[in-house]
């Protein structure tokens, strides 16, 4: 049997307001997401998976700022 790990929309950069991480100049909101992109590689190496998919939306569009 295959064991995947399947997540979506990740939209880095949907949240360049608020508060910023005064080490990385980036909105909390964004480090958050960072996070649970760590959290997600974190697992599947944890729980030996085969096949990790990304079904897409890293960004809310096309064009994400230079930043991210």
């Amino acid at each position: 049997m295959i064991k995947l790990l399947h997540f979506a929309d990740a939209h880095i950069d949907i949240a360049n307001y608020g508060a910023h991480d005064p080490r990385t100049g980036l909105p909390l909101r964004v480090m958050d997401f960072l996070k649970s992109l760590d959290t997600i590689v974190d697992t599947a190496i944890e729980e030996q998976v085969d096949l990790v998919i990304f079904a897409g939306d890293a960004y809310k569009d096309r064009s994400p700022a230079p930043t991210f």
